[in-house]
């Protein structure tokens, strides 16, 4: 029991009460024994929807009014002591239980110090008085009022008539005596062994929050979409059904018991985040799929590629948690005699033209153990392509589609002439990571198409642009262009933003980049002339930033196509360039290297590794002077260590220093001034490229004016008819 101060008194009900201790025990009895002052002993499993207050588990005495005799305080005034503080108690999580399976944990504090715990846990409970109704489907409802006074109904069982149905859809509400009640939940076995049910319809049901153990086990249903309400399912939920293929949760799904959906055919799963998975909850699972070189649209794609057929296992498999791909969890192994190979490195199946059918078996590290055996039918197009690589020297101009294509067999057994094939249109080429500079040496992929009627066919090559025998190059190069696409062209010095005019000072904050080791990087604006040497790395370290140099593309897999796509990045001048952390690398499906990211705002994906595209964050080079670019300028320290009590001075826009020394600091780097402090070598804040800037620039087209500098809020468009003239701040 503990005792109270002279202090917690308040008033309730126009009386002043005094609470003078408190111990445990309430008016719902608990689960377990109560024990000694200060220990989880008060564990209370309720009905569904119960409302939760202090009452339940705690007793109070106290004075109350005029009276110094103390007395036994009403559940009413121990909630009250709760409302106006005097027992502190606080919850883990909300106080809703309004879902079988819901837990809550309570802390209680007295006086000032933590007396006890308690623990609830949510059970359906159907009250004696409850009405049982059923609908014309053949469910079977419990009809009540629960303990908040809500109206709602469970789905307690299910007639010969339900199980003998091949569609069941469940209702948000239903209607009995003139009152409507909520569909709120589904009870263990409601729906046991309807051996002919195949559909299973929530699309309406968005007052459903739990569906009981086993309530569709044996069930043959094909596919379940949860609506966001529901946020547990039961043990064996679905499992033993044999036939289900995709399986979607929705947001609020909190917990998915043991084996819910297990020895089924699952193929595709998307949970949220945050979800408590249940052992063997996703095991033993069966599918199989069609895969082909011309698929219909619920077959899997086979890629030709100089190295053969290949099946990329994205192609089979969707696993994503919380929006993100978790098929880096999955491995896959397959027979030695089947004709097929396994990269577990690009997660590709290399299938022998002569091969029909193949097993591989899959297993998922994740809780829940995804994972069984797949079966793969091959049932390959009439059509054959093979494509081939081609090499070619900076500044050579670019293949055309019918230099990849070795050969084309179509669907007759005819030698088709690539040539050919690409004037009338049957065969198209892209390059998904966009079109490549024949200047930037790298590895390009290259997408090939061959459609004869009906047919696609898809190939897949790759373009290599070859590195000059004396290159002086960078990939952090400081040859200075403006990578900015504001709407703006420039006059005057040198720089482009695209789409006006730039009168007076001009604009050069860019950087080009490619892959050799040095370069030499000049800078000639009308102000006088720096010349410097950079270094830089062809790799970037796990952890190591980068930023978009070009408009690109995040993708939920390393081997991009348009439905991987995440979300798109605009190309921006340097200082606003989108930035991602580089986790680890990876390759595409044809070996061309990704980097896998985390981008400022938390996605996860991939993005091409090309130069082009991408570069390094910070400057690597041992420069003798810097310039601040970054319009909100950036800080001098007197140590490497850059904390808010170690700014020196605040550097602003077109401030120059010099340098004394390159400092590694961890994945990015320090400059050492010659007055003994430090700036970030961050290309965002500094530049080695003495920077010059418009003073006015007017509109050549139509263009909007925005409030913020990433473009989102329009303030006011102006259209090609008028031209304005913007005078430049920073």
């Amino acid at each position: 029991m503990a005792k109270a101060d002279s202090n917690n008194t308040f008033t309730y009900d126009g009386e002043s009460i005094t609470v003078t201790s408190i111990s445990e025990g309430g008016t719902v009895k608990p689960t377990s024994s109560v024990g000694s002052d200060g220990t989880l002993n008060y564990v209370m499993s309720v009905p569904i929807g119960h409302k939760i207050q202090a009452s339940d588990y705690l007793s109070a005495k106290g004075t109350v009014g005029s009276s110094t005799e103390e007395q036994d305080l009403t559940t009413d005034q121990i909630n009250a002591a709760v409302a106006a503080g005097i027992i502190s108690v606080r919850y883990n999580s909300s106080t809703d239980l309004g879902y079988e399976g819901a837990a809550v944990v309570g802390f209680v504090s007295f006086n000032g110090s933590q007396y006890m715990l308690c623990a609830y846990s949510a059970t359906a409970v159907v009250p004696e008085n409850a009405i049982t109704y059923t609908d014309s489907q053949g469910l079977v409802y419990k009809l009540f009022t629960d303990d908040s006074g809500n109206n709602v109904a469970y789905i307690s069982e299910s007639t010969g008539t339900a199980k003998a149905s091949t569609s069941l859809a469940i209702p948000a509400t239903v209607q009995y005596g003139g009152t409507t009640y909520a569909v709120t939940n589904i009870l263990k076995n409601a729906v046991l062994s309807a051996k002919t049910l195949t559909t299973l319809d929530l699309s309406n049901s968005t007052n459903l929050q739990s569906i009981g153990q086993g309530s569709f086990m044996a069930a043959p249903i094909t596919e379940i979409i949860l609506p966001d309400s529901v946020r547990s399912l039961g043990s064996n939920t679905f499992m033993n059904g044999g036939k289900l293929t995709k399986f979607v949760a929705g947001t609020d799904l909190s917990t998915l018991g043991q084996m819910t959906v297990a020895n089924n055919e699952l193929k595709y799963i998307s949970i949220p985040d945050n979800v408590t998975v249940g052992i063997n909850a996703f095991r033993y699972q069966s599918p199989s799929m069609t895969a082909s070189t011309t698929p219909t649209s619920d077959e899997a794609q086979i890629i030709s590629t100089p190295s053969g057929l290949q099946l990329p296992l994205a192609n089979l498999i969707t696993y994503n948690i919380g929006g993100k791909s978790q098929l880096d969890s999955i491995g896959a192994t397959v027979t030695s005699d089947s004709g097929v190979t396994y990269d577990d490195k690009t997660q590709t199946f290399t299938i022998d033209p002569s091969v029909t059918t193949f097993p591989f078996a899959f297993a998922s590290n994740l809780p829940g153990s995804f994972g069984g055996t797949y079966t793969v039918t091959v049932n390959n197009g009439k059509d054959t392509v093979t494509p081939q690589d081609q090499t070619i020297d900076p500044g050579d101009t670019l293949p055309d589609a019918a230099s990849y294509i070795h050969s084309i067999t179509d669907a007759d057994g005819n030698t088709v002439d690539p040539t050919t094939a690409a004037g009338d249109g049957s065969l198209k080429l892209t390059y998904p990571d966009g079109t490549p500079d024949t200047n930037t040496p790298g590895t390009y992929e290259v997408d090939l198409t061959y459609t004869d009627g009906s047919d696609t066919y898809t190939a897949i090559a790759h373009l290599t642009i070859t590195k000059p025998a004396d290159s002086s190059s960078s990939s952090d190069s400081s040859a200075s262009t403006n990578g900015s696409s504001n709407g703006n062209t420039s006059t005057g010095n040198t720089g482009s933003n695209g789409g006006g005019t730039t009168t007076g000072n001009s604009s050069a904050n860019g950087v080009t980049s490619s892959n050799s080791s040095s370069s030499a990087a000049t800078d000639s604006s009308s102000t006088g002339s720096d010349t410097v040497t950079t270094t830089s790395a062809d790799t970037v370290s796990v952890g190591e930033k980068v930023y978009a140099k070009k408009a690109l593309y995040l993708y939920s897999k390393p081997t991009f196509s348009k439905t991987n796509r995440v979300t798109g990045y605009a190309k921006k001048t340097r200082i606003y360039a989108p930035i991602f952390t580089v986790k680890s690398t990876t390759t595409s499906a044809n070996g061309v290297l990704r980097y896998k990211v985390t981008t400022e705002n938390g996605k996860s994906g991939y993005i091409t590794a090309n130069s082009a595209y991408t570069a390094p964050l910070y400057w690597k080079g041992n420069y003798s002077k810097l310039y601040v670019i970054n319009p909100s300028g950036t800080y001098a320290y007197k140590s490497q260590a850059f904390k808010k009590a170690n700014r020196v001075k605040l550097l602003k826009q077109s401030t120059s220093v010099k340098v004394v020394k390159v400092i590694k600091y961890g994945l990015t780097t320090r400059y050492k001034l010659a007055n003994g402090t430090y700036i970030s070598g961050n290309k965002q804040w500094t530049s080695p490229t003495k920077p010059t800037f418009p003073t006015k620039v007017t509109n050549r087209s139509a263009l909007n004016l925005y409030s913020d500098k990433n473009l989102t809020h329009k303030v006011k468009h102006y259209t090609s008819k008028t031209k304005h003239v913007f005078t430049v701040k920073k």
